[in-house]
Protein backbone atom coordinates (compact mmCIF):
# COMPACT_ATOMS: atom_id res chain seq x y z
CA UNK A 1 0.00 0.00 0.00
CA UNK A 2 2.67 2.37 0.65
CA UNK A 3 3.32 4.65 -2.61
CA UNK A 4 -0.29 4.44 -3.19
CA UNK A 5 -2.01 7.49 -4.78
CA UNK A 6 -5.55 8.43 -3.28
CA UNK A 7 -7.56 10.44 -5.17
CA UNK A 8 -4.62 11.42 -7.54
CA UNK A 9 -2.75 13.88 -5.24
CA UNK A 10 -2.24 12.11 -1.85
CA UNK A 11 0.20 9.54 -2.06
CA UNK A 12 0.45 6.94 1.28
CA UNK A 13 4.00 7.20 3.13
CA UNK A 14 3.80 5.43 6.42
CA UNK A 15 1.54 3.20 8.11
CA UNK A 16 0.44 4.85 11.29
CA UNK A 17 -1.76 2.18 13.07
CA UNK A 18 -4.88 -0.02 12.42
CA UNK A 19 -7.92 -1.33 13.82
CA UNK A 20 -10.89 -3.35 13.14
CA UNK A 21 -11.88 -1.26 10.66
CA UNK A 22 -9.38 0.96 9.33
CA UNK A 23 -5.67 0.94 8.52
CA UNK A 24 -4.63 4.55 9.07
CA UNK A 25 -2.07 5.75 7.17
CA UNK A 26 0.41 9.67 6.86
CA UNK A 27 0.33 10.59 3.45
CA UNK A 28 1.77 13.87 1.38
CA UNK A 29 0.05 15.60 -1.00
CA UNK A 30 1.42 16.10 -4.37
CA UNK A 31 2.58 19.55 -5.19
CA UNK A 32 2.47 21.17 -1.73
CA UNK A 33 4.20 18.50 0.55
CA UNK A 34 2.00 19.23 3.10
CA UNK A 35 0.38 15.95 5.55
CA UNK A 36 -2.44 14.42 5.80
CA UNK A 37 -4.32 11.26 7.37
CA UNK A 38 -5.81 8.64 5.06
CA UNK A 39 -7.68 5.39 6.31
CA UNK A 40 -8.71 2.76 4.16
CA UNK A 41 -11.37 0.14 4.45
CA UNK A 42 -10.05 -2.78 2.17
CA UNK A 43 -12.24 -4.27 -0.43
CA UNK A 44 -12.34 -4.38 -3.91
CA UNK A 45 -16.56 -4.23 -3.68
CA UNK A 46 -17.59 -0.26 -3.73
CA UNK A 47 -18.90 0.93 -0.17
CA UNK A 48 -22.85 1.26 0.00
CA UNK A 49 -24.20 4.12 -1.44
CA UNK A 50 -25.84 5.76 1.72
CA UNK A 51 -22.67 5.23 3.49
CA UNK A 52 -20.98 6.97 0.83
CA UNK A 53 -23.22 9.80 0.94
CA UNK A 54 -23.76 9.78 4.24
CA UNK A 55 -19.61 10.54 4.29
CA UNK A 56 -19.55 13.38 2.03
CA UNK A 57 -22.89 15.22 3.75
CA UNK A 58 -20.93 14.94 7.45
CA UNK A 59 -17.65 16.60 5.62
CA UNK A 60 -19.96 19.62 4.25
CA UNK A 61 -20.99 19.58 7.94
CA UNK A 62 -17.66 19.81 9.30
CA UNK A 63 -16.79 22.75 7.46
CA UNK A 64 -18.67 24.77 9.75
CA UNK A 65 -16.22 23.03 12.55
CA UNK A 66 -12.85 25.31 12.84
CA UNK A 67 -11.46 23.74 16.49
CA UNK A 68 -8.11 22.09 16.59
CA UNK A 69 -9.16 19.52 19.18
CA UNK A 70 -11.42 18.49 16.53
CA UNK A 71 -10.56 16.41 13.11
CA UNK A 72 -11.53 17.85 9.74
CA UNK A 73 -12.24 15.84 7.10
CA UNK A 74 -11.66 16.63 3.51
CA UNK A 75 -12.16 14.23 1.04
CA UNK A 76 -13.97 10.61 1.04
CA UNK A 77 -12.73 8.14 -2.06
CA UNK A 78 -13.38 5.07 -3.40
CA UNK A 79 -10.50 3.24 -5.07
CA UNK A 80 -10.51 0.01 -6.74
CA UNK A 81 -8.96 -2.07 -3.47
CA UNK A 82 -10.80 -0.44 -1.09
CA UNK A 83 -12.42 2.99 0.69
CA UNK A 84 -10.65 5.67 1.94
CA UNK A 85 -11.13 9.02 4.05
CA UNK A 86 -8.89 12.07 3.59
CA UNK A 87 -8.23 14.43 6.89
CA UNK A 88 -6.08 16.54 8.51
CA UNK A 89 -3.19 15.58 9.75
CA UNK A 90 -1.42 16.48 13.50
CA UNK A 91 1.63 14.56 14.51
CA UNK A 92 0.85 12.42 17.57
CA UNK A 93 -0.31 8.74 18.29
CA UNK A 94 -3.34 7.15 18.86
CA UNK A 95 -4.36 7.64 22.59
CA UNK A 96 -5.21 3.82 22.38
CA UNK A 97 -1.35 3.28 21.59
CA UNK A 98 -0.06 5.40 24.48
CA UNK A 99 -1.98 3.75 27.14
CA UNK A 100 -0.97 0.35 25.64
CA UNK A 101 2.66 1.62 26.54
CA UNK A 102 1.71 3.38 29.46
CA UNK A 103 -0.96 1.83 31.10
CA UNK A 104 -2.18 4.72 32.64
CA UNK A 105 -1.96 8.79 33.02
CA UNK A 106 -1.11 10.87 35.85
CA UNK A 107 -4.30 12.97 37.52
CA UNK A 108 -2.90 16.18 35.90
CA UNK A 109 -1.81 14.91 32.45
CA UNK A 110 -5.64 13.19 32.32
CA UNK A 111 -7.49 16.13 33.97
CA UNK A 112 -5.65 18.33 30.62
CA UNK A 113 -6.82 15.60 28.53
CA UNK A 114 -10.27 15.65 29.23
CA UNK A 115 -10.32 19.41 28.82
CA UNK A 116 -9.09 19.54 25.83
CA UNK A 117 -11.53 16.58 24.70
CA UNK A 118 -14.41 18.31 26.36
CA UNK A 119 -13.12 21.58 24.22
CA UNK A 120 -13.28 19.90 21.30
CA UNK A 121 -17.05 18.59 22.36
CA UNK A 122 -17.84 22.02 22.88
CA UNK A 123 -17.61 23.18 19.58
CA UNK A 124 -19.39 19.97 17.83
CA UNK A 125 -22.22 20.60 19.78
CA UNK A 126 -22.48 24.07 19.12
CA UNK A 127 -22.23 23.00 15.62
CA UNK A 128 -25.08 20.44 16.61
CA UNK A 129 -23.24 17.39 15.54
CA UNK A 130 -22.97 14.22 17.77
CA UNK A 131 -19.33 12.60 17.80
CA UNK A 132 -21.08 9.53 19.06
CA UNK A 133 -17.93 7.09 19.10
CA UNK A 134 -15.67 8.50 21.90
CA UNK A 135 -12.86 6.07 23.06
CA UNK A 136 -9.30 5.43 23.32
CA UNK A 137 -8.88 4.71 19.20
CA UNK A 138 -11.00 7.81 18.76
CA UNK A 139 -8.36 9.73 20.37
CA UNK A 140 -5.24 11.31 18.98
CA UNK A 141 -2.85 11.97 21.94
CA UNK A 142 -0.56 15.28 20.13
CA UNK A 143 3.00 15.63 20.60
CA UNK A 144 2.45 18.92 22.74
CA UNK A 145 0.78 16.81 25.02
CA UNK A 146 -2.53 17.90 23.60
CA UNK A 147 -5.81 15.71 22.69
CA UNK A 148 -7.74 15.55 19.47
CA UNK A 149 -11.29 13.89 18.31
CA UNK A 150 -10.80 12.16 15.71
CA UNK A 151 -13.66 10.50 13.02
CA UNK A 152 -16.43 12.92 14.83
CA UNK A 153 -20.08 12.16 13.46
CA UNK A 154 -19.13 9.44 11.75
CA UNK A 155 -21.61 6.87 13.56
CA UNK A 156 -24.65 8.07 11.50
CA UNK A 157 -22.67 6.41 8.37
CA UNK A 158 -21.45 3.53 10.02
CA UNK A 159 -25.66 2.86 10.31
CA UNK A 160 -25.74 2.81 6.28
CA UNK A 161 -23.43 -0.09 5.86
CA UNK A 162 -24.56 -3.49 7.98
CA UNK A 163 -20.98 -4.74 7.40
CA UNK A 164 -19.14 -1.33 8.97
CA UNK A 165 -21.81 -1.57 11.48
CA UNK A 166 -21.02 -4.83 12.42
CA UNK A 167 -17.19 -4.46 12.65
CA UNK A 168 -17.57 -0.84 14.65
CA UNK A 169 -20.06 -2.10 17.38
CA UNK A 170 -17.94 -4.15 19.57
CA UNK A 171 -15.12 -1.66 20.13
CA UNK A 172 -17.90 0.78 20.22
CA UNK A 173 -19.49 -0.65 23.07
CA UNK A 174 -17.64 -0.76 26.23
CA UNK A 175 -18.32 3.06 26.04
CA UNK A 176 -21.84 3.65 24.93
CA UNK A 177 -24.44 5.14 27.24
CA UNK A 178 -27.02 2.53 28.57
CA UNK A 179 -29.96 4.28 26.33
CA UNK A 180 -27.88 4.34 23.38
CA UNK A 181 -27.07 0.87 23.99
CA UNK A 182 -31.35 0.09 24.06
CA UNK A 183 -31.89 1.93 21.11
CA UNK A 184 -31.73 5.34 21.32
CA UNK A 185 -29.70 7.87 19.09
CA UNK A 186 -26.41 9.18 21.13
CA UNK A 187 -26.97 12.87 22.16
CA UNK A 188 -24.74 15.31 23.79
CA UNK A 189 -25.42 13.53 27.14
CA UNK A 190 -24.20 10.31 25.70
CA UNK A 191 -21.31 11.79 24.55
CA UNK A 192 -20.61 13.65 27.95
CA UNK A 193 -20.71 9.27 29.22
CA UNK A 194 -18.77 8.04 26.92
CA UNK A 195 -16.03 10.82 28.39
CA UNK A 196 -16.86 10.05 31.52
CA UNK A 197 -15.38 6.13 30.49
CA UNK A 198 -12.73 7.47 29.00
CA UNK A 199 -11.38 9.03 31.75
CA UNK A 200 -11.78 6.60 33.99
CA UNK A 201 -10.37 4.38 31.76
CA UNK A 202 -7.11 6.70 31.46
CA UNK A 203 -6.52 7.49 35.14
CA UNK A 204 -6.86 3.43 36.08
CA UNK A 205 -5.31 1.92 32.78
CA UNK A 206 -8.91 -0.41 32.29
CA UNK A 207 -11.88 -0.36 31.45
CA UNK A 208 -14.51 0.38 34.65
CA UNK A 209 -16.64 -2.86 33.62
CA UNK A 210 -15.55 -6.49 32.08
CA UNK A 211 -17.38 -8.01 30.25
CA UNK A 212 -17.58 -11.09 27.00
CA UNK A 213 -19.60 -9.71 23.78
CA UNK A 214 -21.50 -6.46 23.25
CA UNK A 215 -24.63 -7.78 24.59
CA UNK A 216 -22.70 -8.27 28.07
CA UNK A 217 -20.79 -5.14 28.09
CA UNK A 218 -24.19 -2.93 27.46
CA UNK A 219 -25.76 -4.97 30.34
CA UNK A 220 -22.73 -3.88 32.70
CA UNK A 221 -23.41 -0.13 31.66
CA UNK A 222 -27.01 -0.45 32.32
CA UNK A 223 -27.37 -2.29 34.81
CA UNK A 224 -23.69 -2.47 37.39
CA UNK A 225 -23.16 0.71 40.24
CA UNK A 226 -20.54 2.81 39.09
CA UNK A 227 -17.27 1.98 40.29
CA UNK A 228 -15.52 4.23 42.33
CA UNK A 229 -11.71 5.58 41.02
CA UNK A 230 -11.38 5.90 44.51
CA UNK A 231 -11.57 2.25 45.45
CA UNK A 232 -8.95 1.20 42.81
CA UNK A 233 -6.73 4.83 42.55
CA UNK A 234 -6.30 6.37 46.07
CA UNK A 235 -4.79 9.45 44.43
CA UNK A 236 -7.47 10.40 42.42
CA UNK A 237 -9.16 13.71 43.84
CA UNK A 238 -12.44 12.99 45.62
CA UNK A 239 -13.84 16.11 43.69
CA UNK A 240 -13.00 14.22 39.97
CA UNK A 241 -14.38 10.70 41.33
CA UNK A 242 -17.72 12.85 41.53
CA UNK A 243 -17.37 14.71 38.17
CA UNK A 244 -16.82 11.10 36.07
CA UNK A 245 -19.14 9.41 38.55
CA UNK A 246 -21.81 12.62 37.36
CA UNK A 247 -20.81 11.92 33.51
CA UNK A 248 -21.23 8.26 34.11
CA UNK A 249 -25.27 8.45 35.79
CA UNK A 250 -26.92 5.71 33.97
CA UNK A 251 -30.25 8.62 33.44
CA UNK A 252 -28.90 11.18 31.02
CA UNK A 253 -30.88 13.96 32.96
CA UNK A 254 -28.99 13.87 36.00
CA UNK A 255 -25.69 14.09 34.34
CA UNK A 256 -23.59 17.13 33.14
CA UNK A 257 -26.09 20.02 31.23
CA UNK A 258 -23.80 20.48 28.64
CA UNK A 259 -19.72 19.94 27.92
CA UNK A 260 -19.51 23.73 28.91
CA UNK A 261 -20.82 22.52 32.40
CA UNK A 262 -18.43 19.85 32.79
CA UNK A 263 -15.07 22.05 31.41
CA UNK A 264 -16.13 24.38 34.33
CA UNK A 265 -15.68 21.80 36.71
CA UNK A 266 -12.45 20.27 34.98
CA UNK A 267 -10.98 23.18 35.03
CA UNK A 268 -11.46 24.23 38.48
CA UNK A 269 -10.32 20.55 39.75
CA UNK A 270 -6.95 21.79 37.29
CA UNK A 271 -6.80 24.86 39.07
CA UNK A 272 -6.53 23.90 42.49
CA UNK A 273 -3.54 20.66 41.31
CA UNK A 274 -1.71 23.19 39.71
CA UNK A 275 -1.73 25.49 43.14
CA UNK A 276 -1.95 22.94 45.75
CA UNK A 277 -5.73 23.86 46.82
CA UNK A 278 -8.28 22.07 48.75
CA UNK A 279 -11.49 21.98 46.43
CA UNK A 280 -14.42 19.87 47.75
CA UNK A 281 -17.83 18.49 46.17
CA UNK A 282 -19.93 19.81 44.50
CA UNK A 283 -17.79 22.47 42.95
CA UNK A 284 -20.11 25.08 41.90
CA UNK A 285 -22.44 26.04 45.08
CA UNK A 286 -25.54 27.97 44.18
CA UNK A 287 -28.34 30.29 46.45
CA UNK A 288 -31.76 29.47 45.92
CA UNK A 289 -34.18 32.10 44.70
CA UNK A 290 -36.20 31.89 47.61
CA UNK A 291 -33.40 32.32 49.92
CA UNK A 292 -32.24 35.40 47.70
CA UNK A 293 -35.29 37.09 47.68
CA UNK A 294 -36.18 36.92 51.80
CA UNK A 295 -32.67 38.77 52.59
CA UNK A 296 -32.97 41.23 49.56
CA UNK A 297 -33.36 44.56 51.68
CA UNK A 298 -35.70 46.93 49.92
CA UNK A 299 -34.60 50.37 48.40
CA UNK A 300 -36.58 53.77 49.68
CA UNK A 301 -37.55 55.20 45.82
CA UNK A 302 -36.93 58.88 47.93
CA UNK A 303 -33.20 58.71 49.72
CA UNK A 304 -31.91 55.57 48.51
CA UNK A 305 -31.54 54.21 51.67
CA UNK A 306 -32.43 50.53 52.76
CA UNK A 307 -35.98 50.29 53.86
CA UNK A 308 -37.35 47.09 55.59
CA UNK A 309 -40.47 45.99 55.33
CA UNK A 310 -42.78 45.08 58.05
CA UNK A 311 -42.43 41.50 57.83
CA UNK A 312 -38.46 41.91 57.82
CA UNK A 313 -38.77 44.23 60.88
CA UNK A 314 -40.81 41.76 62.83
CA UNK A 315 -38.51 38.93 61.48
CA UNK A 316 -35.05 40.70 63.13
CA UNK A 317 -36.81 41.73 66.10
CA UNK A 318 -37.24 38.17 67.02
CA UNK A 319 -34.18 36.90 66.13
CA UNK A 320 -32.43 40.13 67.89
CA UNK A 321 -34.59 39.14 70.95
CA UNK A 322 -33.66 35.44 70.53
CA UNK A 323 -30.08 36.47 70.55
CA UNK A 324 -30.59 37.79 74.06
CA UNK A 325 -31.46 34.74 75.39
CA UNK A 326 -29.37 31.83 77.41
CA UNK A 327 -27.64 33.85 80.27
CA UNK A 328 -26.00 36.30 78.36
CA UNK A 329 -24.75 33.69 75.31
CA UNK A 330 -25.84 34.38 72.27
CA UNK A 331 -28.42 31.96 71.06
CA UNK A 332 -26.56 30.92 67.56
CA UNK A 333 -23.19 30.38 69.54
CA UNK A 334 -24.92 28.11 71.86
CA UNK A 335 -26.84 26.44 68.26
CA UNK A 336 -23.13 26.23 67.03
CA UNK A 337 -21.38 24.38 70.07
CA UNK A 338 -24.36 21.85 70.29
CA UNK A 339 -24.00 20.98 66.16
CA UNK A 340 -20.51 20.70 66.84
CA UNK A 341 -20.40 17.99 69.71
CA UNK A 342 -23.39 16.15 67.68
CA UNK A 343 -21.12 16.28 64.46
CA UNK A 344 -18.13 15.08 66.34
CA UNK A 345 -19.99 11.68 68.20
CA UNK A 346 -21.66 11.12 65.11
CA UNK A 347 -18.15 11.10 63.78
CA UNK A 348 -16.59 8.86 66.41
CA UNK A 349 -19.57 6.23 66.40
CA UNK A 350 -19.73 5.97 63.06
CA UNK A 351 -15.80 5.53 62.36
CA UNK A 352 -16.07 2.77 65.33
CA UNK A 353 -19.12 0.96 63.22
CA UNK A 354 -17.53 0.79 60.17
CA UNK A 355 -13.97 -0.39 61.36
CA UNK A 356 -15.50 -2.90 63.19
CA UNK A 357 -18.14 -3.71 60.19
CA UNK A 358 -14.75 -3.90 57.23
CA UNK A 359 -14.02 -7.02 56.11
CA UNK A 360 -9.87 -7.94 57.14
CA UNK A 361 -7.17 -6.67 55.37
CA UNK A 362 -4.69 -9.43 53.77
CA UNK A 363 -1.29 -8.81 51.45
CA UNK A 364 -2.05 -10.09 47.82
CA UNK A 365 0.18 -13.55 47.41
CA UNK A 366 2.45 -14.10 44.69
CA UNK A 367 0.87 -15.69 41.92
CA UNK A 368 2.94 -14.87 39.19
CA UNK A 369 4.05 -17.97 36.79
CA UNK A 370 0.88 -19.81 38.01
CA UNK A 371 -1.70 -20.79 35.28
CA UNK A 372 -4.87 -18.82 35.52
CA UNK A 373 -7.29 -21.71 36.47
CA UNK A 374 -5.07 -22.21 39.26
CA UNK A 375 -4.03 -18.74 40.65
CA UNK A 376 -7.83 -17.80 40.93
CA UNK A 377 -8.35 -20.99 42.79
CA UNK A 378 -5.64 -19.98 44.96
CA UNK A 379 -7.30 -16.60 45.64
CA UNK A 380 -11.20 -17.78 46.26
CA UNK A 381 -9.57 -19.73 48.93
CA UNK A 382 -8.64 -16.94 50.33
CA UNK A 383 -11.43 -14.52 50.17
CA UNK A 384 -10.19 -12.69 46.76
CA UNK A 385 -11.63 -12.51 43.20
CA UNK A 386 -9.64 -12.46 40.15
CA UNK A 387 -10.26 -11.19 37.23
CA UNK A 388 -8.42 -11.47 34.18
CA UNK A 389 -6.88 -7.93 32.45
CA UNK A 390 -5.35 -7.86 29.42
CA UNK A 391 -3.24 -10.35 27.65
CA UNK A 392 0.70 -9.57 26.00
CA UNK A 393 3.62 -11.67 24.74
CA UNK A 394 5.94 -12.73 27.24
CA UNK A 395 8.91 -15.02 26.53
CA UNK A 396 9.50 -15.74 30.01
CA UNK A 397 5.94 -17.31 31.14
CA UNK A 398 4.33 -19.68 29.57
CA UNK A 399 0.86 -18.98 27.72
CA UNK A 400 -1.97 -18.51 29.85
CA UNK A 401 0.26 -18.31 32.99
CA UNK A 402 -0.39 -14.82 34.78
CA UNK A 403 2.55 -11.92 34.81
CA UNK A 404 1.35 -9.64 37.43
CA UNK A 405 -1.31 -8.41 39.33
CA UNK A 406 -3.13 -5.19 40.31
CA UNK A 407 -2.88 -5.15 42.78
CA UNK A 408 0.81 -6.04 43.02
CA UNK A 409 1.93 -9.26 45.28
CA UNK A 410 2.02 -7.98 49.59
CA UNK A 411 -0.15 -4.94 48.55
CA UNK A 412 -3.06 -5.11 51.45
CA UNK A 413 -6.21 -5.28 50.43
CA UNK A 414 -9.64 -5.91 51.78
CA UNK A 415 -11.23 -9.27 51.76
CA UNK A 416 -13.50 -9.96 49.11
CA UNK A 417 -11.72 -7.20 46.94
CA UNK A 418 -10.82 -8.33 43.02
CA UNK A 419 -7.59 -8.21 41.90
CA UNK A 420 -6.78 -8.22 38.24
CA UNK A 421 -4.27 -10.33 36.65
CA UNK A 422 -2.11 -9.79 33.62
CA UNK A 423 -1.71 -12.68 31.45
CA UNK A 424 0.65 -14.24 28.90
CA UNK A 425 0.07 -14.89 25.50
CA UNK A 426 3.21 -17.01 25.10
CA UNK A 427 6.27 -16.26 23.26
CA UNK A 428 6.33 -14.94 20.12
CA UNK A 429 8.40 -17.15 18.38
CA UNK A 430 7.55 -20.77 17.62
CA UNK A 431 9.90 -24.11 17.12
CA UNK A 432 8.84 -25.33 13.95
CA UNK A 433 8.10 -29.09 13.85
CA UNK A 434 9.34 -31.29 11.16
CA UNK A 435 6.76 -31.79 8.91
CA UNK A 436 8.59 -34.45 6.56
CA UNK A 437 7.06 -37.81 6.47
CA UNK A 438 3.58 -36.14 7.26
CA UNK A 439 0.45 -35.76 5.15
CA UNK A 440 -0.10 -32.40 4.18
CA UNK A 441 -3.05 -32.56 6.52
CA UNK A 442 -1.34 -33.36 9.91
CA UNK A 443 0.85 -30.57 8.77
CA UNK A 444 -2.26 -28.41 8.49
CA UNK A 445 -3.23 -29.21 11.74
CA UNK A 446 -0.18 -28.76 13.59
CA UNK A 447 1.01 -25.39 11.87
CA UNK A 448 -2.18 -24.08 12.60
CA UNK A 449 -1.71 -24.85 16.59
CA UNK A 450 1.46 -23.22 16.19
CA UNK A 451 0.05 -20.24 14.54
CA UNK A 452 2.18 -20.77 11.57
CA UNK A 453 0.74 -20.29 8.16
CA UNK A 454 -0.02 -22.97 5.77
CA UNK A 455 -1.71 -22.34 2.08
CA UNK A 456 -2.06 -23.97 -1.02
CA UNK A 457 -0.42 -21.81 -3.02
CA UNK A 458 2.97 -22.72 -0.78
CA UNK A 459 2.73 -26.33 -1.90
CA UNK A 460 5.29 -28.01 -4.30
CA UNK A 461 4.69 -31.24 -6.15
CA UNK A 462 8.10 -32.75 -6.67
CA UNK A 463 8.72 -36.65 -7.94
CA UNK A 464 10.23 -38.83 -4.74
CA UNK A 465 11.28 -42.65 -5.13
CA UNK A 466 11.38 -43.27 -1.23
CA UNK A 467 8.12 -41.38 -0.21
CA UNK A 468 4.56 -42.04 -0.83
CA UNK A 469 2.15 -40.03 -3.05
CA UNK A 470 0.79 -37.10 -0.65
CA UNK A 471 3.73 -37.18 1.95
CA UNK A 472 5.79 -33.99 2.34
CA UNK A 473 9.72 -34.19 1.32
CA UNK A 474 10.90 -31.30 2.39
CA UNK A 475 10.10 -27.94 4.38
CA UNK A 476 11.35 -24.32 4.36
CA UNK A 477 12.06 -23.04 7.53
CA UNK A 478 13.87 -26.19 7.69
CA UNK A 479 12.69 -28.23 11.30
CA UNK A 480 13.48 -26.89 14.54
CA UNK A 481 14.40 -23.28 13.61
CA UNK A 482 12.46 -20.94 15.72
CA UNK A 483 10.70 -18.15 14.12
CA UNK A 484 7.61 -15.37 14.90
CA UNK A 485 4.15 -17.03 14.82
CA UNK A 486 2.11 -16.56 11.65
CA UNK A 487 5.04 -17.39 9.09
CA UNK A 488 4.19 -18.97 6.17
CA UNK A 489 5.34 -22.69 5.60
CA UNK A 490 6.42 -24.16 2.34
CA UNK A 491 6.11 -27.85 1.78
CA UNK A 492 7.59 -29.80 -0.99
CA UNK A 493 5.02 -32.95 -1.47
CA UNK A 494 5.90 -36.41 -2.87
CA UNK A 495 4.35 -36.94 -6.39
CA UNK A 496 4.97 -40.95 -6.35
CA UNK A 497 7.29 -42.56 -8.13
CA UNK A 498 5.50 -41.99 -11.30
CA UNK A 499 7.85 -42.08 -13.83
CA UNK A 500 7.40 -40.73 -17.32
CA UNK A 501 10.11 -42.57 -19.25
CA UNK A 502 13.02 -41.35 -21.61
CA UNK A 503 10.89 -38.02 -22.90
CA UNK A 504 11.53 -37.93 -26.32
CA UNK A 505 12.13 -34.13 -28.45
CA UNK A 506 8.83 -34.56 -29.92
CA UNK A 507 6.32 -34.76 -26.46
CA UNK A 508 8.12 -31.68 -25.49
CA UNK A 509 5.51 -28.55 -25.98
CA UNK A 510 6.80 -25.12 -25.24
CA UNK A 511 4.42 -22.27 -24.47
CA UNK A 512 4.95 -18.55 -23.57
CA UNK A 513 3.88 -16.49 -20.62
CA UNK A 514 3.94 -12.85 -21.17
CA UNK A 515 2.04 -9.95 -19.70
CA UNK A 516 2.50 -6.71 -18.30
CA UNK A 517 2.29 -5.44 -14.61
CA UNK A 518 -0.77 -3.11 -13.65
CA UNK A 519 -1.06 0.09 -12.44
CA UNK A 520 -2.79 -0.22 -9.79
CA UNK A 521 -0.42 -2.53 -7.91
CA UNK A 522 1.81 -0.19 -6.38
CA UNK A 523 5.62 -0.53 -6.49
CA UNK A 524 7.69 -2.92 -5.36
CA UNK A 525 5.59 -6.19 -5.67
CA UNK A 526 6.95 -10.16 -5.38
CA UNK A 527 5.70 -11.58 -8.72
CA UNK A 528 6.00 -15.51 -8.77
CA UNK A 529 5.13 -18.29 -11.84
CA UNK A 530 4.46 -21.57 -10.71
CA UNK A 531 3.94 -23.93 -13.59
CA UNK A 532 2.84 -28.02 -13.20
CA UNK A 533 2.78 -30.90 -15.76
CA UNK A 534 3.36 -34.15 -15.61
CA UNK A 535 6.66 -34.03 -14.31
CA UNK A 536 5.42 -32.03 -11.09
CA UNK A 537 5.40 -27.96 -9.84
CA UNK A 538 8.24 -25.86 -10.26
CA UNK A 539 8.96 -22.07 -10.32
CA UNK A 540 8.82 -20.60 -13.77
CA UNK A 541 9.93 -16.92 -12.74
CA UNK A 542 9.97 -14.86 -9.40
CA UNK A 543 11.01 -11.53 -9.15
CA UNK A 544 10.55 -7.80 -7.34
CA UNK A 545 8.98 -6.05 -10.13
CA UNK A 546 6.92 -2.21 -10.33
CA UNK A 547 3.87 -1.21 -12.64
CA UNK A 548 4.72 -1.23 -16.03
CA UNK A 549 7.36 -3.79 -16.31
CA UNK A 550 6.73 -6.53 -18.74
CA UNK A 551 7.38 -10.39 -18.00
CA UNK A 552 7.68 -12.72 -21.19
CA UNK A 553 9.19 -16.16 -20.34
CA UNK A 554 9.43 -19.46 -22.23
CA UNK A 555 8.29 -23.19 -20.55
CA UNK A 556 8.76 -26.42 -21.78
CA UNK A 557 6.95 -29.09 -20.51
CA UNK A 558 5.79 -32.33 -20.87
CA UNK A 559 2.11 -34.18 -20.74
CA UNK A 560 -1.27 -33.30 -21.92
CA UNK A 561 -2.17 -30.36 -20.02
CA UNK A 562 0.41 -27.26 -18.09
CA UNK A 563 -1.00 -25.68 -15.28
CA UNK A 564 0.04 -21.57 -15.47
CA UNK A 565 -0.72 -19.90 -11.85
CA UNK A 566 0.59 -16.19 -11.48
CA UNK A 567 1.12 -14.87 -7.60
CA UNK A 568 1.70 -10.98 -6.65
CA UNK A 569 3.23 -10.45 -3.56
CA UNK A 570 1.99 -14.22 -2.70
CA UNK A 571 -1.83 -14.05 -3.54
CA UNK A 572 -2.83 -15.95 -6.50
CA UNK A 573 -4.12 -13.53 -9.24
CA UNK A 574 -3.92 -15.98 -12.43
CA UNK A 575 -4.94 -19.05 -13.32
CA UNK A 576 -5.06 -20.62 -16.75
CA UNK A 577 -4.08 -23.90 -18.43
CA UNK A 578 -2.30 -24.64 -22.23
CA UNK A 579 -3.08 -27.58 -24.27
CA UNK A 580 -0.24 -29.52 -26.61
CA UNK A 581 -1.47 -27.69 -29.59
CA UNK A 582 -1.93 -24.00 -28.62
CA UNK A 583 0.56 -21.26 -27.34
CA UNK A 584 -0.62 -19.73 -23.55
CA UNK A 585 -0.42 -15.82 -23.38
CA UNK A 586 -1.28 -13.72 -21.43
CA UNK A 587 -1.21 -9.85 -22.55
Amino acid sequence: MIGQEIGGKYKLVEEVGSDALYDLYKSTEKGTDKNFFVRGISGTEPRNENFVKEVNALIVRLKSVNHPGVERLELAQQESNGFYIVSAYSPGSVLESRLRRLSSLSVPAAVSMAIELCEGLKALHGADIIHGDISPRTVLSTSNDGAKLLLPGMWRAYGQDGSLAVAVHGQMAPYLAPEVSAGDMPTAQSDLYALGVLMWQVLVGRSPYFADGAQAMAAKHANDPYPSLRLVAATVPMALDEIIKKCMDKNPRRRYGSAQDLLNDLKAVQDALRFGKKINWPIQGSVSTEEAESVAPELNAVDGEPQDTPKVKKKKEKVKKDQEKSDGMPLWLAWLFYLILIIFLGFVGSWIFFNSQKPETLAVPNIADKQIAEAREELSNLGLVLREGRREESETHAEGAVISTIPAAGEEIRKGAKVEAVVSKGSRFVEIPDFRGRTVEDARRLAGTLNLELNDTDIELVRDRELDEGLIVSQVPEARKKVERFTRIRLKVSNGNRSVGNVRSKDWHTNRVKFTIPDDVGRDVVVRIDVTDDQGTKTLFEQVMIAGQEVDERVRWVGDELLIRVFFDGELVEQMTAKPEEEKEEE
